[in-house]
């Protein structure tokens, strides 16, 4: 096993349409604290929203490139993608978070129970799917802002679901390379947990999803030709 095994996620990013929706939605309506406001290194017309805790700590960071106007086409869901980011709130909270959301315009889909622990989904301004998942022992401390209670609020990542059509290269390169350990869950599901043997926050979920031919193309021209040789070295140290 790997000397530095992976502990969970630092953060997760996502493309999104505009500015200002994506500002509201995260920061007032979820009571994420806008940690950083930057741009994209890569093309700096586009801002580079850091959202997270009080101090920005590794496991609560979702950040966001909004592209609105940039002529990026939107993009379309299916296998080989993160297809939902969870967060995590205190067990006993999903009661305020779907009257919050509810009241604020936005619709709330009630989850089956993510590997024991109930959870509700929302879409994003951009419509993104984003899980708030009732954690029972996640001591993390909370960013509030006015209307959300330090009992109710979100604590951070709470893991990722990753759609994959053939997941047995994937598992593998997880456990292997990157330390992660699986745990039993449903047959279409698997949930993967820290090298130390916790299942905690932070920690990505395997969904196998079928695919057309298109969305295979899709993710596979995105893996480019360095990035496989990165991995290919990394599985022969």
């Amino acid at each position: 096993m790997s000397r530095f095994p992976i502990v969970s996620l630092h953060h997760v990013t996502a493309t999104v349409d505009a500015a200002q929706p994506d500002l509201v939605f995260c920061a007032k309506l979820l009571g994420l604290r806008l940690v950083k406001r930057t741009v994209n290194f890569d093309n700096t017309g586009v801002y580079h929203f850091y959202y997270g805790d009080r101090h920005g700590s590794p496991g609560t960071i979702w950040t966001s490139f909004p592209y609105h106007g940039m002529g990026v086409p939107p993009g379309r869901r299916g296998a080989g993608q993160v297809t939902a980011t969870s967060f995590s709130v205190p067990e006993a909270s999903l009661g305020f978070w779907r009257r919050r959301l509810r009241d604020h315009g936005v619709p709330v889909g009630e989850r089956e129970p993510r590997f024991g622990a109930e959870a509700i989904r929302v879409l994003d301004p951009s419509g993104l799917a984003m899980d708030l998942v009732a954690t029972p022992d996640d001591s993390r401390p909370a960013w509030t802002v006015a209307g959300i209670d330090p009992s109710v609020a979100v604590r951070g990542l709470a893991g990722v679901t990753l759609s994959i059509r053939s997941p047995a290269d994937t598992i593998r390169l997880l456990t292997d390379l990157l330390t992660a350990k699986p745990y039993l869950g449903a047959a279409h599901a698997r949930p993967m947990g820290s090298a130390d043997g916790g299942a905690r926050a932070g920690a990505p979920t395997l969904q196998e999803q079928a695919a057309d031919a298109e969305s295979r193309r899709d993710w596979k021209t995105s893996i480019s030709a360095k990035n496989r040789q990165l991995v290919e070295q990394a599985q022969k140290r």
